[in-house]
């Protein structure tokens, strides 16, 4: 009896220990990434901030920041739509070809696809210089890699999407209805690839528009990004600056963000979760869950 009694209680705890211990592990890395945002923030609007910590309130750090890195947070908004509109139009067509090449090809060509994703920015900004020159302190040169290390990013969503589908099926059925190749393309695959190039839009924006690594080799005075600008303000002028100009980042970056998740949840998740309620294996597992 004595056992009996004691079995629930232990199993009763274990359950509240896994509780807390599971949304301990599922907060700890948000609170990790929310601390220095949340500092920044408040040193954003102090008056002044030293060896003692941010200290009263002013706008002027956002003031000065502005002035500071308007033409570079624009230059960088510019950059980064351009690159991730052009990613997404060569994404359908190269994830489609790899899909219907043959497996020894797929490899090879992928490869070369995905390996500006590996490739460290020193390594790859030093190539384009020497590969170049004459580029080099321009506009071009700085799209060129943004775009070549942004369309991985590009292509897995879409490539992930469509091998859910079955390409082969669906090109039958477009032959069968006389469609050429490009009409299938255009009116088979586009279309069922559109949902995963969304969220290839919005990963290479936040991509290009946070980077900073190649930046620093390939920027000039004229085109400056914003990380660069964004990287001289730590260095060279007030921290309270910097940090103003951080926020402007995150306030350029959150929306971006928040749009591609509100649309997964919309579009992808709350459908998915509707069509598994929906069977009757997973109702009595939730019940018995619960």
């Amino acid at each position: 009896m004595r056992l009996g009694t004691r079995q629930p209680w232990s199993a009763r705890a274990a359950r509240q220990a896994w509780r807390v211990l599971d949304g301990t592990l599922a907060w700890a890395p948000a609170l990790l990434l929310l601390a220095p945002l949340v500092m920044l923030g408040i040193g954003a609007f102090s008056t002044t901030w030293d060896s003692n910590g941010p200290r009263g309130f002013s706008l002027q750090p956002f003031r000065t920041a502005w002035t500071f890195s308007a033409r570079s947070a624009g230059f960088s908004v510019l950059m980064a739509t351009s690159v991730a509109m052009m990613s997404t139009m060569l994404a359908i067509p190269i994830a489609y070809f790899l899909l219907r090449s043959e497996p020894w090809l797929r490899r090879t060509l992928g490869a070369l696809v995905f390996l500006p994703a590996v490739l460290p920015s020193l390594l790859y900004a030093m190539g384009l210089i020497m590969a170049l020159p004459g580029l080099h302190g321009g506009w071009g040169l700085l799209f060129l890699a943004y775009a070549a290390q942004a369309l991985p990013f590009a292509v897995w969503p879409v490539l992930a999407g469509l091998q859910l589908l079955d390409i082969a099926l669906l090109e039958k059925a477009g032959q069968t209805l006389g469609a050429s190749r490009w009409q299938r393309l255009m009116w088979l695959i586009v279309p069922n690839a559109l949902r995963p190039a969304a969220v290839g839009v919005v990963s290479v924006f936040v991509l290009v528009l946070a980077e900073s690594s190649t930046s620093f080799f390939l920027a000039s005075g004229q085109y400056q990004p914003f990380g660069v600008t964004l990287y001289n303000a730590f260095q060279d002028l007030d921290v309270r600056i910097a940090a103003a100009s951080t926020m402007m980042l995150i306030a350029i970056l959150a929306p971006a963000v928040l749009a591609m998740e509100l649309w997964l949840a919309r579009r992808v998740v709350r459908p998915v979760q509707d069509r598994a309620a929906a069977l009757p294996d997973f109702a009595q597992a939730q019940r018995a869950l619960s």
